[in-house]
């Protein structure tokens, strides 16, 4: 394909902020607190869960003294606690800021509710004030979750671009489903600890970090 992009979609955690090392110990911490151990294969299982079909597994498959719901609640408190700590995965402020010189419209679509999103980027203001647009799982677009297309065309939407002509960044198999069922292209920059997923190889490219895009392919001139 040779259409030029007119604008760029990010997820945010595990693609922009490295929240997966957070989501990690606050896994470990709270089952620990109910006498278990997050393993690397019990963690492996989890990627890509969404927190209630995780808290649901930790309970049952470890058989916690505790209900899915108040897992949950330790968990998210916890998680809160830690967010300002979230630092940008490798490559992201650079890419980011290069896109941004170039003039080429930047939008966020991400499962967080738009409190939670801004949490998480207070402590990186260079990349919220980048963004023409964040599209969030309460936006009034938004009534599906990913693998849907809802944010991913919501972040279009604001952003005013077809999504034919956006090109989104995810490092989970729901949203690359998500982004390439919103019609957009997409790389995939997935977690090294992640499984192979078939989804994968319906990207464009898929890289081990946001440092190895190339954006001349897409007409992007950032030099």
């Amino acid at each position: 394909m040779s259409t030029e992009i007119q604008g760029v979609v990010f997820d945010l955690d595990g693609l922009l902020l490295d929240t997966e090392q957070i989501l990690r110990r606050v896994d470990a911490e709270a089952l620990a607190r109910h006498g278990a151990i997050l393993t690397a294969a019990l963690h492996q299982r989890t990627l890509g869960m969404s927190h209630e079909a995780k808290n649901r597994l930790f309970v049952e498959e470890l058989g916690l003294p505790v209900t899915p719901e108040a897992l949950g609640a330790e968990r998210s408190a916890r998680f809160t606690e830690l967010l300002p700590t979230a630092r940008l995965m490798p490559g992201a402020a650079e890419l980011v800021a290069a896109l941004a010189a170039a003039r080429v419209s930047l939008a966020i679509a991400t499962g967080s509710t738009a409190d939670a999103a801004r949490a998480k980027l207070a402590r990186h203001p260079e990349i919220g004030s980048a963004m023409r647009a964040i599209a969030t799982c309460d936006h009034p677009r938004v009534r599906r979750l990913k693998p849907a297309p809802d944010i991913f065309l919501a972040a279009a939407h604001e952003m005013g671009i077809d999504p034919g002509a956006c090109l989104a960044f995810e490092d989970a198999p729901a949203g690359v489903e998500s982004a390439l069922a919103a019609g957009m292209r997409v790389i995939a920059v997935p977690d090294r600890d992640l499984p192979h997923h078939p989804v994968f190889a319906r990207a464009d490219r898929v890289l081990a970090s946001l440092l190895d895009f190339d954006p001349v392919p897409y007409g992007i001139r950032t030099g």
